[in-house]
């Protein structure tokens, strides 16, 4: 018995000799390990990034589209809310014929349509149960029939349910209208 219990003993001091305890850095790779790439880009030279740059870059990138829609003498759209909830546009389907028309679908609030470029928005799928879309898209042989899926991306693929639906008002439940070009 002492031969095996003095085995197990000197295997356990070899294993545990052998460990290394990781520094701060090591530490700090394994946490960003898998965005490795993505990190480094925005860290290069340094090892990590600087908080405050991220507010530069958003002030930065907002003066810049507000000179840009000053020079072609454009407004910018206007936040109303709500934010992080249901607010968020989830797909923008363009009309093949008309540019005119879009679709907008959005995380909880149903489908929303414009015939003016977006100047006004109708909303036009909001008596249904389900409001959450997750996908739009137009048949390409036929603009009178639109499809959406309903559901987030956060939502497992059994939840996610398909519908077609006709762009129509019979047909999409008294909303979309007609949207021939």
């Amino acid at each position: 018995m002492k031969p095996i219990l003095l085995y197990f003993i000197s295997l356990i001091i070899i294993v545990c000799a052998s460990c290394e305890v990781p520094s701060n850095n090591e530490k700090l790779v394994e946490i960003k390990a898998p965005d490795n790439w993505f990190f480094e880009q925005r860290a290069y030279p340094y090892d990590t990034l600087p908080i405050y740059a991220y507010t530069i870059a958003l002030e930065q990138a907002q003066a810049k589209v507000s000179s840009e829609l000053e020079q072609r003498g454009e407004t910018s759209w206007r936040l109303v809310g709500p934010t992080n909830i249901g607010g968020r546009i989830t797909d923008i389907v363009l009309h093949p014929n008309n540019p005119n028309i879009i679709f907008a679908g959005t995380a909880s609030g149903g489908i929303f349509k414009t015939t003016d470029k977006g100047q006004t928005w109708k909303s036009v799928f909001d008596k249904q149960k389900r409001l959450s879309i997750g996908s739009l898209a137009m048949a390409a042989s036929n603009t009178k029939i639109c499809m959406q899926a309903q559901g987030k991306r956060t939502l497992l693929p059994h939840q996610v349910r398909f519908l077609e639906m006709v762009c129509t008002s019979q047909k999409m439940l008294d909303g979309l209208g007609e949207i021939s070009a």
